[in-house]
C-alpha cells in the first residue's frame, strides 16, 4: 500500500503486508519473500531492516532453511539477502544468528558461483564494518582474492547464473501481480565481483596490490587488466558495473590524507584539528597503525600509482567509460581523469588516449542543456 510505506518513511508504523504475513515456508513462497525483502533494503535500509526483523514472520530462520536446502535457487537469494543486510548498521545486527551458525562460510562454499558472489559481497561489506577484520590485512587479502576470482568469469558460470536468475525471477512474476514492478541486485559473478572490489579499494593496501599487479591464479591478465578490457567493451557506461569500475580507479588514484583535508573544505574544523581530537581517544597501537597507513600511502606512492593506470590504459578505459554512462558514472569518471592528471608525466598519454576531448565535449553539454 503506497500510502501505508509512505507514512513509514516519515516516521510512523511501518506497513502490513499480506507478503510478510502468511505462515507458509514453501520453496516459491520463501523466495518471493526474499526478493520483496531485497528490494525493499536497496530501496531503503531501514525498511529492509524492518521487512526482515518484523514484517516476514521467521524471517532469519527462513533464511538459514535456504542456506541449508541445497537448492541454489534458494541459496542465490539468501545470499543476496545477506548481502543487502550487510549494507546497513541495522541488517549486520540481524545476522548474527547466520554467521554463528556458519550459514556464510557455507555459501562461499557453494559450487554455484552466483551463491558464493553474494556472499562474497557480505564478507567485504561486514570485514569493513568491522574495525578488527579491517586490521586484518589477512582478511582484506583473502577477500580481495575472492574478489578477483569472481571477476574472472567463465562463460559456463555466466550463461548458469543467467538461466538461474531467470528461473528464480519467473517464480516471482507469475506469483505477483503484473504492476508489481522489483528490483534486482546485480546479476553475474563479475558484477559482483566489481561490487566487492570497490569496497576493498578504499584500502590502502588493497590500492597498492590491484595497481602493481594482482590477479587470479585462473587468470594471465592482472585485476588491473580485466578492469580496462571490460570498460573497452562497446556501451560499457550502460552496464551495471560501470560505476564500481569508475569508483575503482578514482579510488587508486587518490591517497587516504587527500580524500581527508577534501572532506574538511569549506568546514569550521580543519582535517588536522579533528585528527588531534580522533587521536585522544586512540590507543597507542591505533595511532601507530593510522602513521603507518600515513606513510604507505604517501604522495610518492599515489604517484607510482598513477603511473601504473597510465601503463595499462586506465585512461582510455575511461574515455570509453562514458559511452551510455549515467551521471553519478560520469562523475566519478571525470574524478579519476583530475586525479591522474596530477602526476605531470601522463598528462601527454591522458590527451593522447582522448580524456581532453572527452571532459571538452562534457563541457559543451553542460553548456546546452543550462537555460
Amino acid at each position: 500500500n503506497e500510502g501505508e510505506e509512505e507514512k513509514y518513511l516519515h516516521g510512523d508504523e511501518p506497513p502490513s503486508s499480506s507478503s510478510f504475513s502468511s505462515s507458509s515456508s514453501s520453496s516459491e513462497d520463501r523466495i518471493r519473500k526474499a526478493q520483496l525483502t531485497i528490494s525493499l533494503f536497496l530501496a531503503k535500509g531501514e525498511l529492509g531492516s524492518w521487512a526482515l526483523k518484523e514484517g516476514w514472520a521467521d524471517g532469519i530462520d527462513d533464511v538459514q532453511t535456504m542456506i541449508e536446502s541445497n537448492i541454489d535457487r534458494e541459496m542465490f537469494f539468501a545470499s543476496e539477502i545477506i548481502a543487502a543486510a550487510a549494507s546497513t548498521e541495522d541488517g549486520r545486527n540481524l545476522l548474527g544468528p547466520i554467521i554463528e551458525g556458519g550459514g556464510l562460510e557455507y555459501l562461499l562454499e557453494s559450487n554455484d558461483r552466483n551463491v558464493r558472489s553474494g556472499a562474497a559481497s557480505a564478507v567485504a561489506k561486514l570485514g569493513l564494518a568491522s574495525k578488527e577484520l579491517a586490521r586484518n590485512e589477512g582478511e582484506m587479502m583473502g577477500m580481495l582474492q575472492l574478489a578477483v576470482d569472481l571477476i574472472h568469469d567463465d562463460n559456463n558460470d555466466a550463461v548458469h547464473s543467467t538461466s538461474l536468475i531467470k528461473a528464480a525471477n519467473d517464480v516471482i512474476d507469475n506469483s505477483s501481480s503484473s504492476n508489481t514492478k522489483t528490483t534486482t541486485p546485480p546479476s553475474t559473478s563479475a558484477e559482483r565481483g566489481i561490487e566487492v572490489l570497490s569496497y576493498l579499494s578504499s584500502r590502502t593496501s588493497i590500492k597498492e596490490e590491484i595497481a602493481h599487479g594482482f590477479k587470479s591464479s585462473s587468470s594471465s591478465l592482472t585485476v588491473l587488466e580485466q578492469l580496462v578490457k571490460l570498460s573497452n567493451q562497446p556501451k560499457s557506461g550502460s552496464t551495471m558495473s560501470a560505476y564500481g569500475i569508475a569508483s575503482i580507479f578514482a579510488s587508486i588514484s587518490v591517497s587516504i590524507e587527500t580524500l581527508r583535508k577534501e572532506a574538511f573544505i569549506d568546514k569550521e574544523m580543519t582535517c588536522e584539528q579533528y585528527e588531534e581530537l580522533q587521536n585522544l581517544g586512540k590507543t597507542q597501537e591505533e595511532k601507530e597503525a593510522a602513521l603507518q597507513e600515513k606513510e604507505t600511502d604517501s604522495e610518492e606512492c599515489v604517484g607510482a600509482r598513477i603511473r601504473k593506470l597510465a601503463a595499462a590504459n586506465v585512461p582510455r578505459a575511461t574515455v570509453s567509460l562514458m559511452d551510455g554512462a549515467s551521471e553519478k558514472t560520469q562523475e566519478q569518471i571525470v574524478l579519476t581523469m583530475r586525479r591522474m592528471a596530477i602526476e605531470a608525466s601522463i598528462r601527454g598519454v591522458m590527451i593522447q588516449q582522448g580524456c581532453l576531448s572527452s571532459c571538452i565535449k562534457i563541457g559543451k553539454e553542460g553548456e546546452a542543456e543550462t537555460p
